[in-house]
């Protein structure tokens, strides 16, 4: 119940994060300069007339669009793989839970059971006990398949998003220390803590 709950939460943390952070980086332009016009990422280049109607306002509007769907998107892909390695430790625990459950119990009960499932009767405790033992066995081969699966699909992605992670705090970094503009500063600290929490994101749900 805890991996469930913590599952569900997860990703509503994460996003209502990426909202907020939203809220406060995308009109921090209009309100600190009202009388400068610049836009939240991108600055257009000097020989484009944007005081033109919507020469602005268009590209004001698609680079808060683009960027919010862009890390709407890669923050999900994270938080998905975080879920499903949660699963996976779900699938692990519970195996272990079945394994210390296997018991030598008396014959008669062991018939009962075997008839009602198998539609046979199989007097032997030890047998039961083997078969048991063997769908564990078989259950946690399934298991190590799916991981195996899953490390495929995910090294390139993590490796990628390790990568791009770093070089993003090195650049926001490197904003933050030499730019004057205090609106700046504000928005590369507030972005600081979100390519550390989407590396954070793979090493906590690899150990979980």
């Amino acid at each position: 119940r805890q991996s469930v709950t913590v599952a569900e939460r997860l990703p509503l943390a994460v996003y209502a994060y990426i909202a907020l952070l939203c809220l406060i980086w995308f009109p921090m332009p209009l309100l600190v300069e009202p009388h400068n016009p610049k836009l939240p990422f991108i600055q257009l280049h000097y020989w484009i007339d944007h005081t033109r109607f919507p020469v602005y306002e268009a590209s004001y509007l698609m680079q808060v669009v683009s960027s919010f769907f862009f890390i709407f998107i890669s923050t999900g892909m994270d938080c998905f793989f975080a879920v499903v390695m949660i699963h996976v430790t779900v699938q692990l625990k519970l195996l272990i839970y079945r394994i210390t459950e296997i018991r030598l119990r008396d014959a008669p009960a062991v018939a009962a059971e075997s008839e009602a499932r198998w539609n046979r009767d199989v007097g032997d405790a030890h047998a039961e006990m083997y078969k048991e033992l063997c769908l564990c066995i078989e259950s946690h081969q399934k298991i190590l398949g799916f991981v195996k699966y899953l490390e495929s699909v995910m090294n390139p992605i993590a490796l990628t998003q390790f990568i791009f992670s770093v070089l993003a705090a090195c650049v926001t970094l490197f904003q933050e220390t030499y730019n004057p503009d205090i609106s700046a500063v504000f928005k590369c600290a507030s972005y600081l803590p979100t390519p550390g929490a989407q590396v954070f994101l793979y090493c906590w749900g690899a150990h979980s």
